[in-house]
């Protein structure tokens, strides 16, 4: 997106982020890149429509998916990052192989239970609503995902960077995508104790690591050109 962005501009073309999506091979299968590249903050899509075996590129606009609601994250909520530098990777060949075939017995409307907590929360600032919903979510992906990741997580040392981060009063843990990266929300006030604790408890694990503490970006991407 963002090379497609800069293309644009460098071509004096003005173009629209769905029509820069379809010149990037942007949203084959999920529309949240797309719709955060242009809003920022908790974007929600609606998918795709799957016609036969195997999902293609969109070429047309009203082929990308949907946006479906969009929220503020509020500013003084603190989000943890950590990376493990020798965690498992997934490759996208991997990727593709574990979501075939699908499990018939998984529940997806208990997953739609959890999404309503997590957009609650965000609209209400209700950060406990909020990481409800977040770890809801986390602990149906992890169980259905088992039998590929050989257990919740994707490695002992994502695993590892959850409990500290849980240990340490961490709201919303969990894992993102195929990890290894792990992630917590917490309040901005707490970023001091838990920086401390975080880096003491990994340290004590022995656990190499790269931690980060950021905040939620609530605007899309923006560019300039220079002379």
């Amino acid at each position: 997106m963002s090379a497609a962005l800069g293309m644009s501009i460098y071509c004096g073309k003005r173009l629209s982020y769905k029509e820069l999506a379809l010149i990037a091979r942007r949203g084959a299968v999920s529309g949240v890149g797309i719709h955060s590249f242009k809003w920022g903050g908790l974007i929600v899509d609606g998918g795709r429509k799957k016609e036969g075996s195997k999902l293609k590129i969109p070429s047309e606009v009203e082929e990308l998916p949907p946006l479906i609601s969009r929220f503020s994250i509020p500013n003084d909520w603190l989000i943890i990052l950590i990376i493990p530098r020798n965690g498992k990777r997934v490759s996208e060949e991997d990727e593709g192989f574990m979501f075939y075939p699908k499990n018939p017995d998984f529940d997806q409307s208990l997953l739609s239970r959890d999404l309503v907590k997590i957009l609650h929360g965000a609209a209400s600032r209700e950060l406990l609503l909020f990481s409800e919903g977040v770890e809801g979510i986390q602990s149906k992906m992890g169980e259905y995902f088992e039998q590929y990741q050989g257990g919740r997580y994707s490695s002992d040392e994502t695993r590892l960077s959850v409990e500290v981060l849980r240990s340490l009063g961490a709201r919303g843990v969990g894992q993102s995508s195929w990890g290894p990266l792990a992630y917590g929300f917490s309040l901005s006030s707490e970023r001091d104790r838990l920086e401390e604790g975080i880096s003491r408890a990994l340290r004590k694990e022995g656990l190499d690591a790269d931690i980060i503490f950021t905040k939620a970006r609530n605007r899309g991407a923006s560019a300039f050109s220079e002379v």
